[in-house]
């Protein structure tokens, strides 16, 4: 038997399901609001001994975000509703919804009740957390019977059907930090339970129709890759591979590295640059002109070449729903993991892909078979290369070449390196700037779909663009960013094709190692360092009830992204204040497991992008509202850069204090995005002043 659980587009979802299934020990479904008719759900519901209607945003009186969800109270079945699901409970009992003066998105309450009903046996005043807009009207609650309320505002949280076993909470149970939520699901559970044998209700025990309704309407994310070969070689072909020692500071050192390979072996690279902490590892690729692998989109269409390869076109591949970028990634690398996830080389990375995707998903992907690999924590070098013909030469090679770097005296690689381009350029560049007036009415647009409902939280942003007069080495524009911005995750991609990017940033997105462990770091609340801004007082204006409340729907909605497809989800770091070398930020870490055999690393950067620190909650509308809103496509910008290991690890940095050059720009122009996150308790001034802070770092590059 199972539970039928409804979504509403929502992002908290799949945590809903997750604590559904600990508590009641019941396999859940989980199925859209319009994704089966009324005919199919009278057809299915005796496969369900309850049914759960989750949250979701809009409201229960617009039929485009409700659905199916009116014809549930007209059937003879235990009825849960959180949320959206309780607000049409009240509908459905006569009662009127209102909006709220002002919203709760992320905050908590305490819940006052008379230990009845659902809330038998939980304690008095205990807290939750509430993200809604809307409420049920006090003086028309219709004939549903009421079971709690806030403490602080008298707000209606619970209420159950005077005569059917329908109940419902307008808070979040499934929230990371609400408590009480599995002693109230449960006891749901025990009053569905009762009423089904009291009624003696005709349940279907039948496998096989549950199994077909799984997989025609349950949205549980398949595997990318399909009925999958993927049992590891017992014999993985050799990976050459030595190690060197090294004293100097790791960051400055890879740049060190990069352009001696460049000078004395004639390979292009890609960077990814880590500190010591988050990030540990620092890599450079090799790339080697008319040779190495590549893979980018336009669009529709995903071209197969080779790097700075001039007289071949590249293979195109049309991509649909039935066929996507993701798809392709994963089928290109299955193959090779199961090739090389056994080896025995204790490394993130040996080769695979290395690239960015950007937030409206193109793609742009190197396949690296020659690495140097830098170890910042321990003082290591690995030079590594998975490349069967001539990888043993290219180790031994390089090896000597860094070998004898390290030999030398230590010279500061950025010591030249003027402090921006005001320096170097005989013009000065022409500024493209964010209207404060236009952002400031968009702050207010983005504001009035929160209190409508249809959204938490708005990940607002704008995009600054710089026309320079003269020519610009990229890498030079790098090196200035990291000597006036450096960041635990600095990239360098500059291949010939697609964006040239340049970023500085300080959020990991996700990371996963062969285990199948990953974990999520996102960043929500900034304060910008100043000669007075001590730790402490960061602390203090980081953990007001803007920053908490923007930081823990973050951190729910990467639960519910992890809940999709990994055991053991959990939050190891919640709302931690973050020291770097510009500013204080607030910082949570989340994890989980991926099931083994089942999914790739890839499966979950496919079903968690765009970044939700990125977008804001409900991921949906919050992206197709902040479409509308923002003038011009984000490009690689909130977008993510990092690797995808032939070992199946992969480690990805969200695109923030960073700059891009797109190619088909007329003119010498790189673009630089920032924003945040807008809720109910934004200041407009200050929402405006902290996008200037994050944009200030990049922009004083150019000398503005």
């Amino acid at each position: 038997m199972a539970i039928l659980l409804i979504d509403s587009y929502d992002s908290f979802t799949f945590n809903l399901a997750t604590q559904l299934e600990r508590v009641t020990e019941r396999t859940v479904v989980t199925v859209r609001n319009d994704g089966l008719g009324l005919d199919e759900l009278k057809g299915a519901i005796g496969l369900f001994e309850a049914v759960v209607i989750g949250p979701g945003p809009g409201s229960p009186e617009r039929a485009s975000d409700i659905g199916i969800i009116p014809e549930l109270w007209k059937l003879d079945v235990p009825v849960f509703g959180v949320c959206l699901g309780f607000q049409s409970l009240v509908l459905a009992t006569g009662g009127e919804i209102k909006r709220l003066r002002l919203p709760m998105h992320g905050q908590p309450s305490r819940i006052a009740h008379e230990q009845e009903s659902i809330f038998q046996g939980v304690d008095k005043g205990f807290e939750a957390i509430r993200y809604h807009s809307l409420y049920a009207d006090e003086q028309e609650y219709g004939s549903i019977i009421p079971l709690a309320w806030s403490e602080d505002d008298h707000v209606l949280m619970a209420g159950r059907h005077p005569h059917k076993p329908y109940f419902g909470v307008q808070y979040h149970p499934e929230s990371v930090c609400s408590q009480n939520g599995d002693a109230v699901l449960y006891n749901f559970w025990l009053l569905a339970q009762e009423y089904n044998e009291n009624e003696q209700m005709e349940l279907v025990r039948d496998e096989v129709r549950l199994l077909r309704f799984v997989e025609q309407y349950s949205i549980k994310p398949r595997p990318l890759v399909r009925n999958s070969r993927r049992k590891p070689s017992t014999c993985p072909p050799p990976v050459h591979c030595e190690e060197l020692s090294f004293t100097q500071d790791a960051s400055k050192l890879s740049v060190s590295i990069c352009e001696l390979v460049k000078k004395e072996l004639g390979y292009d690279y890609t960077l990814l640059n880590s500190a010591k902490e988050p990030g540990r590892w620092s890599i450079i690729g090799m790339l080697v002109r008319g040779q190495t692998p590549v893979i980018y989109t336009h669009g529709n269409t995903l071209y197969v070449g080779a790097h700075a390869q001039e007289f071949t076109p590249p293979t195109e591949v049309e991509l649909s729903d039935e066929r996507t970028v993701w798809e392709y990634l994963a089928e290109y690398m299955e193959p090779k993991i199961t090739l090389h996830k056994s080896d025995p080389l204790d490394l993130p990375f040996i080769g695979g892909l290395v690239g960015y995707v950007s937030y409206e998903q193109d793609v742009s992907m190197a396949d690296i078979d020659k690495t140097i690999l830098i170890d910042s924590s321990h003082n290591r070098i690995f030079i590594v290369s998975i490349n069967a013909d001539n990888g043993e030469t290219f180790v031994s090679e390089t090896s000597d070449l860094i070998s004898d770097l390290l030999l030398k005296p230590v010279i500061d690689p950025l010591t030249d390196v003027p402090e921006s381009c005001k320096d170097i350029f005989s013009q000065p560049p022409h500024y493209d700037l964010p209207s404060k007036e236009a952002y400031l009415d968009k702050i207010r647009s983005c504001q009035e779909y929160l209190k409508s409902g249809d959204s938490y939280e708005l990940c607002l942003t704008a995009q600054t663009k710089i026309t320079l007069q003269d020519d610009l080495d990229p890498w030079l524009l790098y090196k200035m960013l990291l000597k006036n911005n450096p960041a635990p995750y600095s990239c360098f991609m500059d291949r010939g094709f697609e964006a040239t990017l340049v970023g500085s940033s300080p959020e990991r997105f996700m990371s996963w190692n062969r285990q199948g462990t990953c974990e999520f770091r996102p960043i929500k609340g900034t304060v910008k360092k100043t000669p007075d801004m001590t730790r402490e007082r960061a602390e203090a204006l980081l953990n007001t009830t803007k920053e908490r409340g923007e930081n823990l729907m973050i951190v729910d909605l990467i639960r519910h992204d992890l809940n999709q497809l990994l055991n053991n989800v959990r939050v190891d770091k919640l709302m931690t204040v973050e020291e770097y070398h510009t500013v204080y930020q607030l910082v949570s870490v989340i994890k989980g497991e991926l099931p083994h055999q089942d999914y790739l690393g890839i499966d979950l950067l496919d079903h968690s992008f765009p970044p939700g620190s990125m977008t804001g909650a409900p991921k949906k509308r919050s992206v197709e509202l902040l479409r509308s809103l923002e003038d011009v496509p984000r490009g690689v910008y909130s977008g993510v850069c990092g690797y995808w290991s032939v070992t199946d690890q992969g480690d990805w940095s969200v695109i923030i204090r960073s700059m891009f050059k797109n190619r088909g720009d007329e003119g010498n122009v790189w673009r630089i995005g920032a924003g945040g996150a807008i809720t109910i308790l934004s200041d407009p001034q200050a929402e405006w002043d902290e996008m200037c802070t994050k944009l200030e770092r990049p922009l004083a590059v150019f000398g503005k």
